[in-house]
Parts: C-alpha cells; structure tokens; sequence
C-alpha cells in the first residue's frame, strides 16, 4: 500500500464530507467503514465534527453541541471513535 500525499489526504477528506452533505453517503456507512481497520486513511483521520456538520439539517453549530453533550472533543479523529461513541453519536443526529 502506498502512502498518501497530504494533498491527497485532504482532497479525499473533502470528497467524503462532500458525498455526506449530498446524501451520496450516509453518516451510518461512513461511520462503518472508518471502524474497519483496513478503511481508508482519509475515512479515520478526518475529524468526528466536520462529518457531523456535513449531514443535511445538522451544521456547525448543532454538530457542536451534540459532541459537547457526549464529552467528545471537536479534535477527535473518526478512527478514534469507540463503538458506543458512534452508537451515540448516530442517535443524536437521527434524533436532530
């Protein structure tokens, strides 16, 4: 496997968060893929916040305040993300 230029890391950061806000991609898909230890780099180094501010009826703010709600940091990385924190993340955005 070869490594990604920072170019195209951010480049396939803004194609994900893209795909999000078009409805090309679901919150639940991109949040099932970045579990899986083989997913792309650029579905687990993007930030929890940006995905979350990307799903249409969301924005920046409400993202905020769900992630402040769940005591989850604005610079925590999808990857990182513990299966009950994206259990719960996708109930606050279902429920929004």
């Amino acid at each position: 496997m070869s490594t990604l230029s920072l170019t195209e890391l951010r480049e396939g950061i803004a194609q994900l968060c893209d795909d999000i806000a078009s409805g090309r991609e679901t919150i639940q898909s991109v949040f099932a893929v970045s579990a899986d230890v083989d997913a792309p780099l650029s579905k687990t180094y993007v930030y929890v916040v940006k995905i979350v501010e990307r799903v249409p009826g969301i924005g920046k703010v409400k993202a905020r305040k769900i992630l402040d709600a769940l005591s989850i940091s604005e610079r925590c990385h999808l990857g990182d993300l513990t299966p009950e924190q994206r259990t719960q993340i996708l109930a606050q955005v279902i429920a929004s």
